[in-house]
């Protein structure tokens, strides 16, 4: 089509000067977008003479670098070399495609052309050539440049370098940067304030938020710029409000960026009240705002009212969107409300993104439908390697980590390369099934695939290894990790405590508190339950207690219960009876459990009588609880107690498991 409209216009053209045809032409080149007809057209301009015309050209070089990637960069960068006398702009456009690409050194070659050809690189060629920069040698080349050519005080240029040295995580160079601006504009100090935010430097964001205010530069760029930069401010709600009022007092609250930015913000924050104000009080809300306030009740559990907004905003004149369906899907905690979104998804023709196609599957899988999951999944026209290792991922929460393992040959016969999610979930179904060799072979194919591993996989490889049975090699494998994962300090401390290596868990964590690492309430969790295993009362008591009085962590039920096992093990029932009456209501039927099986070990059949009625008070379904209770009076010839609790496993639906365990004989687990 272009090049019947091209042929046209060139029939027409009997002066090549004619501004009207140069227009036709001129029009006829933007509107085209593909490599093939802008070829032909190239070839057309080559016939007529039209390839020296240096508007013509630059249009022409233009469509080529937006067009094609490399290919297109690299025919821009011809028709440029034909120009008899090319002016700034044009380099410009060839260094900006070759820029955009990440291919710095083509884009500087072009920047030596540029300059030998006595063009000097304008306010226009810095940031071009700073928007991709990974290098901070390049950088540093790039910057001084500007400086020699006396940009450095020049906002846009300043702009464009200040953010690539944020990128580049190098902080106190971009403030600098920022400091040399004369008239710093909107723009900068948005880009500064985004700068520290995404450096993790919420104070100084903040701060440069002050000084935009005190030069009446506080636009709703530099507002919204500065309401993220709140969530990284240990004082982020004081600030958020604060930030709220002026905007509220210059009028700029209004400003769908500005509402949708203080939505963001207070549900981040978990003040969905004030977020949910700041979105009734928003006059034109855009899709913007719709998905932030739905995307933030979601985030902080309030299932019911997403669906509200969700049902305002289909009901009204906004189109949800993509990210709309995802917030509200992720919503759902219940099976029945997923069912609810899927036909409309489907029905606006939304349901076939990928991202709303995944949460689908993700949002049956958390709500326990695996076979819902499943046959959504079969559906699926495209299976990305999210998909895949949500749908593995719910196997391994089902128990049916066998099922799980079986998907990664699947995956690999679709051509879907497993990431690093994927693995995760595989070697944890290995731990679960006690599955070794598979482990070894997954933990093999990462060693070949990946140059390092994170936090998280390590963790899972060495978790592995220790719930197989292999502690020589989950401690080879801690040791080569980072030291900088607290979860891998924690679950190695776990797995000496489990292996009856107490003392060991115990040095490993005065270790990692001694590398500076904080530990948090899971590694107290694995330390006390390292001394519950070996019976060590008077660590128990000292961890606990450094829990509260050091590293000020309250103890949760879980920690509770790990120090009434403790003291039950040790026969001090009385003392772990009191720390359940600490708990104050807190205490869990698992706690009770523990302590009831304490009292049966060492005969305490008063305390535990009480302890019995706490528990069939409370509904517990655990069939243990009841067996254990049977021989308990059936022990102490109290046959009637022991037949009534007998006959509760029964009527109660409490289930009793019969205990198994799995051992792995020439590479098949038995």
């Amino acid at each position: 089509m272009a090049v019947r409209h091209l042929a046209i216009a060139c029939s027409e053209t009997a002066n090549l000067h004619c501004c009207s045809h140069l227009d036709n032409l001129d029009r006829t080149l933007r509107s085209c977008h593909h490599i093939g007809p802008l070829k032909q057209l190239h070839g057309r301009f080559v016939q007529l003479g039209l390839h020296l015309h240096l508007a013509l050209s630059t249009t022409l070089m233009q469509a080529y670098a937006r067009s094609a990637g490399r290919q297109g960069a690299a025919a821009a960068s011809e028709v440029l070399r034909a120009q008899p006398e090319p002016d700034a702009f044009c380099y410009n456009v060839v260094v900006g495609a070759w820029a955009e690409l990440g291919l710095h050194d083509e884009a500087l070659g072009f920047l030596a052309l540029m300059r030998r050809a006595d063009h000097r690189p304008n306010r226009y060629t810095f940031p071009l050539l700073t928007q991709t920069c990974s290098s901070l040698v390049r950088l540093g080349a790039i910057h001084g440049l500007a400086v020699r050519a006396g940009y450095a005080s020049d906002a846009a240029v300043a702009t464009a370098v200040l953010r690539a040295y944020g990128k580049l995580g190098i902080l106190g160079d971009a403030r600098a940067v920022f400091d040399g601006i004369e008239a710093a504009d909107d723009v900068a100090y948005a880009a500064i304030i985004t700068t520290c935010t995404e450096n993790g430097d919420g104070f100084a964001a903040l701060s440069m938020f002050g000084k935009s205010k005190a030069n009446s530069s506080s636009s709703s760029g530099v507002i919204s710029a500065s309401l993220k930069a709140c969530c990284e401010s240990s004082r982020g709600l004081l600030c958020g409000q604060w930030i709220h009022g002026y905007a509220v007092r210059t009028g700029l609250a209004s400003d769908s960026c500005v509402s949708s930015c203080l939505i963001g913000l207070y549900s981040e924050l978990g003040d969905s009240n004030d977020a949910y104000k700041v979105f009734v009080e928003t006059p034109e809300r855009d899709v913007v705002a719709w998905n932030a306030m739905i995307c933030g009740f979601a985030c902080n559990g309030f299932e019911e009212e997403a669906f509200r907004v969700f049902m305002e905003m289909v009901s009204g004149n906004e189109k949800p969107t993509a990210g709309t369906l995802v917030g509200v899907i992720k919503a759902c905690c219940v099976l029945e409300n997923v069912m609810m979104v899927v036909p409309y998804s489907l029905k606006s023709g939304i349901g076939e993104d990928a991202s709303v196609q995944t949460s689908v599957l993700d949002a049956f899988v958390k709500c326990g439908g695996l076979e819902a999951a499943c046959r959504f999944f079969d559906g699926m026209p495209e299976r990305n390697v999210v998909a895949w290792t949500a749908l593995m991922a719910g196997f391994v929460d089902g128990g049916l980590c066998r099922q799980a393992l079986c998907l990664l040959p699947e995956m690999q016969q679709e051509n879907v390369v497993p990431d690093s999610g994927t693995f995760v979930c595989a070697l944890l179904a290995c731990a679960r099934r006690g599955r070794l060799e598979p482990g070894k072979c997954i933990h093999g194919y990462m060693v070949r695939h990946f140059t390092g591993f994170s936090g998280m996989e390590s963790t899972a490889i060495s978790d592995m290894y220790a719930k197989c049975g292999n502690m020589n090699y989950a401690i080879l494998c801690f040791k080569s990790a980072s030291r900088e994962n607290l979860i891998g300090w924690s679950s190695m401390v776990a797995a000496y405590g489990r292996h009856g290596q107490a003392g060991e868990a115990l040095d490993l964590f005065d270790c990692m508190v001694n590398s500076g690492a904080r530990p948090d309430q899971v590694a107290f969790l694995s330390v006390l339950s390292a001394c519950s295993h070996a019976g060590l009362i008077e660590k128990g008591w000292q961890y606990f207690n450094r829990m509260i009085e050091e590293f000020g962590i309250e103890p949760d039920e879980r920690h509770y219960g790990c120090m009434v096992d403790l003291l039950g093990r040790a026969g001090l029932l009385d003392e772990a009876r009191s720390l359940l009456v600490q708990m104050q209501g807190r205490a869990t039927l698992t706690a009770y459990g523990a302590l009831l099986s304490a009292c049966s070990q060492h005969c305490d059949h008063v305390l535990g009588s009480s302890v019995a009625s706490v528990l069939v008070d409370g509904e517990c379904g655990d069939g243990g609880v009841y067996v254990l209770l049977r021989n308990m009076y059936a022990t102490e010839g109290k046959w009637v107690e022991a037949v009534r609790y007998g006959s509760l496993l029964g009527k109660t639906g409490a289930t009793k498991l019969p205990g198994c365990s799995m051992v792995e004989v020439s590479k098949f687990g038995r």
